[in-house]
């Protein structure tokens, strides 16, 4: 065994669906466990923690001191935004419940996480930035819409199933590839270096 590597998803939290809430003190009694590791497995191992990029989460944390016991924190700079966002407030400040899409990764928002945790006193070179090789789909509620202001259908998921996946909402990136070789229409936005694909067939 090299080392070890935590993934708790998340300390604290309270609006998990279908998962109790969490107690308060969960995050101390984290720091608590990362320190018992340490003194079993000693400095000739790794122990690395994944780290949300959202601050709901992150602030039950104790981000900092963590950071002092582990030797890297991969940080979870993907799924800023996904079905979740229906009808919600805090996805998109000006556009308070209306269930704009949003792609799941983006430039602006992980270079403003990366500014988060590293004024919370986390070592730049203690952090590895998370990347997916999936992606977000969701049904427009205007099959024309194809604009970063479209509204999505929800509160769950009506998306076209994937061939692979086989779970709407969810696509592999296999199904990316497929999608960006048969879209009918592509671009990228200077923005945030997005780069969105319609299909007006669905």
């Amino acid at each position: 065994m090299d080392g070890i590597d935590l993934d708790w998803e998340y300390p604290g939290a309270q609006d998990i669906p279908g998962i109790p809430s969490a107690d308060p003190f969960d995050g101390q009694s984290y720091v608590e466990l990362l320190k018992l590791l340490r003194q079993k497995l000693g400095k000739e191992k790794t122990i690395s923690i994944a780290a949300p990029a959202s601050y709901w989460y992150l602030q039950n944390f104790p981000i900092a001191e963590m950071a002092q016991v582990v030797d890297y924190i991969i940080y979870m700079t993907y799924d800023l935004h996904g079905q979740w966002d229906h009808n919600s407030k805090w996805a998109m400040p000006g556009f308070d419940g209306t269930s704009c899409l949003r792609s799941h990764i983006n430039m602006t928002e992980t270079m403003s996480s990366l500014a988060m945790i590293t004024k919370a006193s986390v070592p730049s070179n203690k952090i590895v930035v998370g990347v997916s090789s999936y992606g977000r789909s969701f049904e427009t509620t205007q099959a024309e819409c194809t604009g970063p202001q479209c509204s999505f259908t929800g509160p769950d998921s009506t998306a076209k199933k994937g061939r692979c996946t086989g779970t709407s909402g969810h696509i592999s990136n296999a199904e990316i590839d497929d999608i960006i070789k048969s879209a009918s229409a592509g671009g990228k936005r200077a923005e945030g270096a997005i780069q969105t694909f319609t299909d007006d067939t669905e």
